[in-house]
């Protein structure tokens, strides 16, 4: 079956976009009640985004960038402290 654009753009877009959000409400939810689904949320959308990768490598170069950047950006927004700046401020 060949690839199509209309459908599988928009359909990686969002996906994309959730593991982003995903990202981000598990950190903020850090010390909360929803700690747990956040970050088993979280998980889900990353295998999810990772899975996308991999498909992004048949599909080819520009959709292998875009879902490999939103799976970098997921880690990256992950393991940074933001509470870091807050410790430093003279």
């Amino acid at each position: 079956m060949p690839f199509q654009p209309a459908i599988v753009i928009p359909c990686l877009l969002i996906i994309s976009l959730v593991g982003i959000a995903s990202a981000w409400a598990a950190r903020l939810s850090i010390g909360t009640q929803m700690q747990t689904a956040c970050q088993r949320l979280f998980f889900a959308s990353m295998a999810l985004v990772g899975a996308t990768t991999l498909c992004g490598l048949w599909m080819g170069p520009g959709v292998f960038m875009a879902t490999g950047t939103s799976l970098a950006v997921m880690s990256l927004v992950a393991v940074c402290d933001f509470s870091a700046a807050d410790r430093f401020q003279a």
